[in-house]
């Protein structure tokens, strides 16, 4: 059965392009990387409705989880594109738009799984806190030495570094 154009919502996505070396004030390689995504784009599929903060629960029957068990996800997005380009590195957009560039409007749900079936596409989203970004997540600004990216607007980037002075487990 194929999914009706009616049901579906809006969604935006931004694909992991790439990593660049974060060089210091010195010039030297810190030995972290800045993630590059792609510019945020628009795509329709169908979403349900929020599942709660994980599918063992009440919903956790095997009966309506087809593709086992999936904790912690609070949606799903349904497509019959079987070529759709959403990864498990993409940034997820949904009931907000974000801006020109990722960095503009922090995402608020990420990938945590993709189911494929015969003729469509399960991502499985888990929602995010808007107001706590990733660490050092910023725009890719005074960065040098980037190549073989091309084509590009819009991109941006999340480090995977602590900052100097915060508290670590």
């Amino acid at each position: 059965m194929r999914l009706l154009a009616r049901n579906k919502l809006d969604i935006w996505y931004a694909n992991r392009i790439g990593a660049v070396p974060i060089v210091d004030s010195d010039g030297f390689k810190t030995g972290d990387y800045q993630l590059v995504y792609s510019t945020p784009t628009k795509l329709r599929m169908s979403i349900s409705a929020s599942s709660g903060a994980n599918n063992l629960g009440s919903q956790g029957m095997a009966n309506l989880n087809p593709y086992g068990i999936t904790t912690g996800y609070t949606h799903r997005a349904t497509t019959e594109d079987m070529n759709c380009p959403i990864t498990e590195e993409s940034l997820i957009w949904f009931k907000i738009e974000p801006g020109a560039t990722a960095e503009e409007v922090p995402h608020n749900f990420k990938i945590v799984r993709i189911a494929r079936s015969l003729n469509h596409l399960i991502y499985y989203l888990k929602e995010v806190d808007v107001g706590n970004r990733p660490t050092g997540q910023t725009g890719v600004t005074g960065v040098t030495g980037i190549t073989g990216i091309t084509g590009v607007t819009g991109i941006t980037g999340e480090t995977n570094s602590i900052p100097e002075g915060a508290d670590t487990p």
